[in-house]
This record gives C-alpha cells, structure tokens and sequence, in this order.
C-alpha cells in the first residue's frame, strides 16, 4: 500500500477547499509550468501535464514533448508555458520564437485543435513584440494566442476577462490580431 505524503496530502485538501484537483507539481519540468496549469484548473478548465499522446497520430517528432499543458473539453488547445529563462522577462520577437509560432500553428492544425495558448512569465514589450507579431497572428498565426502569466491571474478575479479568454481559446480565429494578444 502507498502511503499518501504529507506534501500531496496538503495539496489535496487545498484542492477539496478549491473546488478542483490540484496537478502533481512533480509531473511538471519546471514550476512555471504547474503554476500555469494550477491557474488553468481554478479558472475552470480541464488542463492536464501532456503526455506525448499525439505524437503517432501527427508523426511529428516534437509532439513526443510539446505542448506542456493540454486543455480538453469540447475543445483543444494546446498550452506552450515559457518562462523568464527562456524567452527572457521582456519577451521580443526573433526567428526563434517566430518559428516556434508557426510550428505551433502547423501542429494545431494537425491536430484540428481549435487554439495554441502560449503563456509566458515575462511581459511582452511594446515595440519589440507587439508591434511585429500583429502581422504574423493576423497572417500566418491565426489559431495562436499570446497570454502572459498575469492575464490568467487576473481572468481568475475578472468575470469578463475570464468569459473573453474563454472564447479566445474556443475560437481565436474570430478575434483581431491584437485582441490575441493577452497582457
């Protein structure tokens, strides 16, 4: 018989006073990643660790990892967490990230997922992200949303901001380029 830790006991009462179960922090890389699916999970959505399960109907090599999160219920959306160390606290637009997007794209596609929510733990900057990516969401991106931490945050205290991310994340293709962008 296992015995239930005291750390996953705690972390199982929290979720019964929460109202939702809370993700096993050591299923995840990095803690970027489970604080992004613990927001996920208290605004309402069914958001699991991804476990490689579309890696054979895709055939791509990079769906054995990625997406980090999942979110299903009526609808996929496939969830990239980016922290500081990797995009950096002032995220700016470079070919990386550029073609990260547009696999992330292609991948959705693929998959007949209805979005891509990256979530990012630094701010996007004005000039250097915002201005540039608008193009590439309108044109080539149409299915991807850029969110930083702090949107998801405040959509958990924010009645309307939580019903707009909702339908962003089911239909991000009816919104403007700019409204993809979620500060």
């Amino acid at each position: 018989v296992i015995k239930e830790t005291t750390h996953e006991k705690s972390i199982n009462k929290i979720g019964e006073i929460l109202g939702f179960d809370i993700p096993r922090p050591e299923l995840f890389k990095v803690p970027f990643e489970w604080t992004t699916c613990f927001l996920l999970r208290h605004i309402g959505y069914k958001a699991d660790k991804y476990q490689g399960q579309f890696a054979e109907y895709t055939g791509m090599r990079m769906a054995e990892e990625n997406p980090d999160i999942i979110m299903e219920d009526g609808f996929t959306s496939l969830v990239e967490c980016k922290g500081s160390g990797e995009w950096g606290t002032l995220v700016k637009l470079d070919k990386r990230i550029t073609g990260e997007m547009l696999f992330y794209q292609i991948y959705a596609e693929t998959l007949k997922a209805n979005s891509v929510l990256f979530v990012c733990e630094g701010r996007f900057d004005d000039k250097e992200f915002v201005a540039p990516v608008i193009p590439l969401l309108e044109k080539r991106a149409e299915k991807v949303l850029m969110a930083t931490q702090q949107h998801l945050a405040m959509a958990l205290r924010d009645d309307d901001l939580r019903i707009k991310l909702d339908k962003k994340i089911k239909n991000p293709e009816e919104f403007k380029s700019k409204e993809k962008i979620l500060l």
